[in-house]
């Protein structure tokens, strides 16, 4: 569909699709890019041969991530930073821990009128639960839930203060009479700890629906963190919150002998998750950004997406600050039906892409924006798996051969790899 809700013709499809397959491989470009330091590096094609020089001793210093936030609805770029773990000028994206919580009823599920008023409902006990996690303005009243959070900085405060509010504009589009937090504004909200319940399940609701009383009910709850959040130590507080509810808190199903011992139990399972990670706002990779930016229009500078990136571990890794570029419409459907992303976007992210990456060590090892990765040392790049594995692979200091397709040219550039820098810290999770 076109921006007034025509239909595409068949040609335009096939440039829209077109499009679609370049960003996607232009996001695996730019990170690639951003892991290749060049140096006296040449590109060569059938056609021609150029030279271009680089200094020599660069390092690969950043990850620049495309595929994440979005346009704000008044039309001004986001630009988050991410990465670096530093003193008290931190910026960044939230962590993410997934928990899973089952609670029990019945070992069949029985006749609500034979058996209501008697037998527990593990619905009615899972909602009970779940309610007693949150207050009515959707704090959290799990204790020490905050308790570990890194107070916002002078700094972050006058950029969150920055930032247009689209609260007003956002109760009216998704019909919302009200929000949590007690008034406070979305933007300042996002830098807070969350729970959030991504799903319930417990017998049958509609046309399905029986009068039964169920066996069990499963919520699976999202915990959002911020700077100083543990993932395992922020579940373990869920853990004994719900301790203090009076359940028995297991991390497998029950047995007979358990169920028959225990008045409550409570099944709780949790994938690793990761913390949150930041780049400082006066860190010189953050004010190359924000200058490389402001040659394409205003911008609006987010201390922090409220969604969340592994981006914990590439520093781990990589022992380099990383950096987001929000490119997509705020109405976007991110996680939903109909996800989406509109044509002016991705037409707009070319440039700003093509503008942050100019200058750059591997602009001027002769990689350029809108270069599409094909190859790494003759090993076909497949998708972005595969891409990062094959550039993980390469010896630092050593040279490489890329082959790469510009203006449907295929083309081979040798490049020097950068040095990883060491991580100035441990991982967090050890």
């Amino acid at each position: 569909m076109t921006m007034d809700g025509s239909p595409l013709s068949t040609s335009a499809r096939k440039r829209t699709v077109g499009i679609l397959q370049h960003m996607k491989r232009l996001s695996v470009f730019v990170l690639a890019a951003a892991l290749l330091a060049g140096c006296g590096s040449s590109s060569k094609s059938s056609s021609s041969t150029s030279t271009s020089t680089a200094s020599s001793g660069k390092k690969a210093y950043v990850v620049l991530i495309t595929d994440v936030g979005q346009l704000n609805d008044h039309g001004f770029n986001q630009l988050a930073y991410e990465g670096l773990k530093r003193a008290e000028k931190d910026l960044g994206v939230r962590g993410d821990v997934n928990v899973e919580l089952t609670v029990y009823g019945p070992v069949r599920p029985l006749h609500s009128g034979h058996y209501g008023n008697w037998a527990p409902n593990p619905a009615m006990m899972l909602a009970r639960l779940l309610a007693s996690m949150k207050d009515e303005t959707g704090r959290v009243t799990i204790a020490g839930f905050y308790d570990d959070v890194v107070p916002l900085t002078a700094a972050e405060r006058r950029a969150i203060a920055a930032i247009p509010r689209p609260d007003e504009m956002l109760r009216r589009e998704l019909g919302l009479g009200w929000t949590e937090g007690g008034g406070a504004p979305l933007n300042e909200l996002i830098m807070q700890p969350s729970l959030n319940i991504n799903g319930l399940r417990s017998a049958d609701v509609g046309e399905r629906s029986r009068n039964v009383i169920p066996t069990i009910a499963t919520a699976a709850l999202d915990l959002r963190l911020v700077l100083g959040n543990d993932p395992e130590r922020q579940v373990q507080r869920v853990v004994q919150h719900i301790r203090r509810q009076g359940y028995e808190v297991l991390d497998r199903a029950p047995t007979m002998d358990e169920r028959r011992r225990f008045a409550r139990i409570a099944t709780v399972t949790h994938a690793p998750g990761y913390p949150a990670e930041r780049t400082p706002l006066d860190h010189p990779l953050a004010q190359a950004m924000a200058a490389a930016l402001r040659r394409n229009g205003p911008f609006v500078l987010m201390p922090g997406l409220g969604g969340s990136l592994p981006l914990h571990v590439i520093h781990a890794e990589l022992g380099a600050p990383s950096v987001s570029l929000g490119l997509w419409n705020y109405d976007n459907n991110q996680h939903a039906e109909d996800e989406n992303v509109r044509i002016g976007n991705l037409m707009d992210g070319i440039v700003l892409i093509a503008g942050v990456l100019r200058g750059g060590p591997a602009d001027r090892a002769g990689i350029k924006p809108g270069d599409i990765l094909v190859a790494v040392e003759s090993r076909d790049v497949i998708d972005s798996t595969s891409m990062l594995n094959l550039v993980a692979a390469l010896e630092p200091g050593k040279p490489a051969t890329l082959k790469i397709l510009r203006n449907r040219n295929e083309m081979s550039v040798k490049v020097s790899v950068g040095k990883r820098p060491k991580s100035n810290r441990r991982n967090d999770l050890e």
